[in-house]
């Protein structure tokens, strides 16, 4: 049961290639689509505790959602690299306190952050770096000019 799940989620994540005309955020929500079917199907197959609904469906939404956020950062604004990797830091401290806020929803625990702090802690400082060096022309030519952006 496991292997036919994968093979559809790989054929799934394999429709770009195949069609060269396939939207690319069609295809993220599709990929979104068969992650959630592929966990509820396992879910199904070892049903207990109600860890789909409560974890598994939103952090696959979650994923999905930021996936395509960065997707349009990209496409629409045409980001930099260092904007992209703002947005990226950015969305992967969310993503870190979203998972821990609902595993303590999950396991009834009151709701706060512990570990998640230290992820959002550490992108928020970089994320300010990072913006420090956009915004100055100066610091910013260097960069590029000693990392070859």
């Amino acid at each position: 049961m496991y292997v036919i799940g994968g093979c559809v989620l790989l054929w799934i994540f394999c429709l770009p290639v195949f069609f060269a005309k396939v939207n690319v955020y069609a295809s993220i929500v599709l990929d979104g689509i068969g992650i959630a079917l592929y966990f509820g199907m396992i879910a199904w197959r070892h049903p207990g505790n109600g860890w789909y609904m409560a974890l598994a469906l939103p952090l696959t939404g979650l994923a999905a959602a930021m996936i395509l956020l960065f997707v349009a950062g990209i496409r629409r604004i045409r980001l930099s690299i260092l904007s992209s990797s703002v947005l990226v830091l950015g969305e992967a401290a969310v993503f870190m306190v979203a998972v821990e806020l609902l595993i303590r929803s999950f396991r009834q625990l009151p709701p706060g952050i512990t570990w998640s702090a230290v992820v959002l802690t550490c992108c928020v400082i970089i994320d300010a770096a990072l913006l420090t060096v956009i915004r100055r022309s100066r610091l910013r030519e260097e960069v590029r000019r000693r990392m070859h952006i």
